[in-house]
C-alpha cells in the first residue's frame, strides 16, 4: 500500500539539500562582497571614494540576512515534512487489508 502513495519522501530531502546549498552560497557571497567593499573603503581615499561611501547603501547585508533566514526556515519545514510523511508512510505500512 505504501508504494501506492502519491508522494516521494526522498524529494523533501533533496530539496532541503538544494535550499541549504543556496543559503550557504548566499552567505558566502555576501561575506565576500562585504569584505571587498570594506577593502575598497580603506584604500580609496580620494574625493570620489568619499562620495562612493556617502552614496552607497552599506546596510544591504541586513536585507540579504532576511532572505537567508527565510531559506533556513524553508529547510526546517522541508525536514519536518519529510519526517511527518515518513511517519504516515510507516503507519500505512502497518495496515493490513
Amino acid at each position: 500500500m505504501a508504494s501506492e502513495l502519491k508522494f516521494n519522501i526522498s524529494e523533501f530531502s533533496k530539496m532541503s539539500g538544494e535550499v541549504t546549498t543556496a543559503y550557504e552560497d548566499l552567505e558566502s557571497t555576501k561575506t565576500k562582497v562585504m569584505e571587498s567593499i570594506e577593502n575598497l573603503e580603506k584604500k580609496w581615499n580620494t574625493p570620489a571614494g568619499k562620495k562612493f561611501r556617502k552614496n552607497t547603501d552599506l546596510e544591504w547585508g541586513k536585507e540579504v540576512d532576511k532572505y537567508i533566514k527565510v531559506l533556513k526556515s524553508v529547510v526546517k519545514l522541508l525536514d519536518e515534512a519529510e519526517k511527518q510523511f515518513g511517519l504516515v508512510k510507516d503507519e500505512i505500512e502497518k495496515i493490513n487489508y
